[in-house]
């Protein structure tokens, strides 16, 4: 999993995209269309902490 912002709960799931087999090229796409659409800031400094702390994501 990559997760994209610390101070969030979503994760993309790129382990499943290695075991199907997709190409560099089908994973780089995934990622740059993920990295495009992601927020250019945390605007959540009110919310609650995320799910999963820094030592559930290897951290």
């Amino acid at each position: 999993m990559v997760k994209p912002c610390l101070l969030d709960d979503s994760e993309w799931d790129i382990k499943s995209w290695l075991r199907l087999g997709a190409s560099k090229g089908d994973i780089a796409e995934y990622l740059q269309k993920n990295i495009l659409n992601k927020p250019a800031r945390y605007l959540g400094v009110n919310q609650e902490k995320p799910q999963r702390g820094m030592s559930g994501i290897g951290g």
